[in-house]
């Protein structure tokens, strides 16, 4: 450092935000339960976790591997494939999305994606990310809230994996993972326990569900190696 003058390293962290801009997944560095939950290869898995845990984050770095064809730890299906992230309501949504976008690679999305702060990703009809290597994520709720945009339609297309981020009802949960049956996709969850889930209880306990439990402490918000 001592031979690098203040203008070479300021064009060097400049470089570096850029980059980190471009492509976030190249420099997420997840935290131990965020790497147990990423590495977890079950076909139905859940994160639960406190809200500072990063358990939304873990659930969009897995739709998104899934769906660039680079996930960090599991060899998944080629794409392009169709996700479904699904959300309780048309609000929550447009922060999952915020979220998503902060963390896609701008250089893989569609050339007609357009993004609005605050508002989410501008499409006609229900929400949609489109990548141009063909992939496709569609944004669900299961409230009829915002006029009924992105509501979950469960008697329509397939999908190949499902990102829920916080449960929904039973009778919900029970039609999206059969929907994935149908299909031998995957599906995972991130949420805080809030509600009773005696239905995702019983998958758990009886091995149809794999579950990573993330408490809060020091070690499980702390990237590894950092």
């Amino acid at each position: 450092l001592k031979t690098m003058s203040l203008k070479t390293i300021k064009g060097s962290l400049d470089k570096l935000k850029a980059a980190t801009i471009q492509d976030p997944l190249l420099f997420f560095s997840p935290t131990p339960a965020q790497h147990r939950f990423l590495s977890d290869d079950s076909r139905f898995k859940l994160l639960r976790g406190a809200n500072q845990s990063g358990k939304t984050w873990s659930g969009i770095v897995e739709s998104l591997g899934r769906l660039l064809g680079r996930h960090p730890f599991l060899k998944t299906p080629p794409p392009p494939v169709i996700g479904w992230v699904v959300c309780h309501s048309w609000e929550q949504s447009k922060a999952i999305q915020q979220k998503y976008h902060e963390m896609t690679p701008k250089h893989e999305l569609h050339p007609d994606m357009e993004f609005i702060a605050g508002k989410g990703y501008r499409s006609t009809g229900s929400p949609t990310i489109r990548f141009k290597n063909g992939s496709i994520l569609r944004i669900k709720t299961t409230q009829q809230s915002g006029g009924g945009r992105g509501t979950l339609g469960l008697a329509s297309e397939s999908c190949d994996f499902i990102h829920i981020d916080e449960p929904a009802p039973a009778h919900v949960m029970s039609e999206l993972f059969g929907r994935v049956v149908r299909t031998r996709g995957t599906l995972f969850i991130t949420m805080t326990p809030t509600i009773p889930m005696d239905f995702l209880k019983r998958m758990v306990d009886s091995g149809q569900c794999s579950e990573t439990v993330a408490p809060l402490t020091v070690e499980n918000v702390t990237p590894i190696g950092t």
